[in-house]
């Protein structure tokens, strides 16, 4: 049981250690490139919620009030709120990165990112509502949120298009 306690993850040599610090600084500056370490490839990205999104959101937010199903069970397919195809679905995801939206893991099936299934979260309907600020920028590598522009925030009408008014586009029907 000592051992367990005493367990010290591997060291990485030196050389690894500056060159994968080399390479992260690198792509955190704005660039890309391949990681010297492991060959493979590697970007920052900034991500924004653009007006497509807003949509996806208002969607999903209007299926789950419509279901009245309590918060923890309220996972919705994306054909339930974006059409039998899906079609405009590519950045449904990406509101994952403000933690708007949830997705259900499938057990079963680990050859996907996803189920297909989603839920919006407490903070996506406070957003959605226009009760609440998120920041404007999530800086994603490898998937994951590395950092957010804490001093860059937006509510949900700054994030839809000039052309938008927020009322008439949460009063439209689907």
């Amino acid at each position: 049981m000592n051992d367990l306690l005493n367990w010290q993850p591997p060291q990485i040599p030196t050389r690894q250690k500056r060159a994968q610090s080399d390479y992260l600084r690198h792509i955190m500056g704005g660039a890309d490139g391949d990681c010297p370490t492991c060959g493979r490839y590697g970007k920052v990205y900034k991500r924004q919620i653009n007006t497509a999104m807003i949509l996806m959101l208002r969607n999903l937010y209007r299926t789950a009030a419509a279901a009245a199903l309590p918060y923890p069970d309220a996972y919705f397919h994306i054909s339930d709120f974006l059409g039998v195809r899906g079609i405009g679905s590519g950045d449904l995801g990406k509101l994952a990165y403000w933690q708007l939206i949830e997705s259900k893991i499938d057990p079963d099936d680990d050859s996907k990112r996803c189920s297909g299934w989603w839920r919006i979260t407490r903070k996506g309907r406070q957003f959605i509502d226009n009760s609440l600020v998120v920041p404007k920028y999530s800086y994603v590598f490898d998937g994951e949120v590395i950092k957010q522009s804490e001093n860059q925030l937006v509510s949900v009408v700054d994030c839809i298009g000039k052309k938008f008014d927020y009322s008439e586009l949460m009063n439209a029907t689907v």
